[in-house]
């Protein structure tokens, strides 16, 4: 979790595997906690994803209470197979993931 884009492929692996425990160390939950499906993304669709291109990665620095913090943004396309009346189809969606560094691992802290 050295940098945004490891932490989101690390992300992705855990949910092909479908291991929610590992995937609760990619994410840090705000107050009041943000639900697992929020934060990456819904259970439901785990299974129905069949792609994903990442459109872009962007890193800042932020004043945070006189200690800048290190926030990244990483938006993606991510397609998934629906079933349609007796037919798959493809859906595409943009999703974008809101990352903090903290204590030198990039953590998800928002998605979208």
């Amino acid at each position: 979790m050295d940098q945004p884009l490891h932490t989101l492929l690390s992300m992705l692996s855990a949910i092909k595997q479908g291991d929610e425990n590992k995937l609760e160390q990619f994410v840090s939950r705000g107050d009041p906690p943000e639900t697992l499906d929020w934060l990456t993304i819904p259970k439901r669709d785990w299974k129905l994803i069949t792609g994903i291109q990442i459109v872009s990665i962007s890193q800042r620095m932020t004043p945070g209470g006189g200690n800048p913090q290190q926030t990244a943004t990483i938006e993606a396309i991510l397609e998934k197979q629906v079933p349609i009346l007796e037919k798959t189809s493809k859906q595409q969606s943009i999703k974008r993931w809101s990352l903090e560094k903290r204590n030198n691992q990039w953590l998800i802290t928002g998605g979208r």
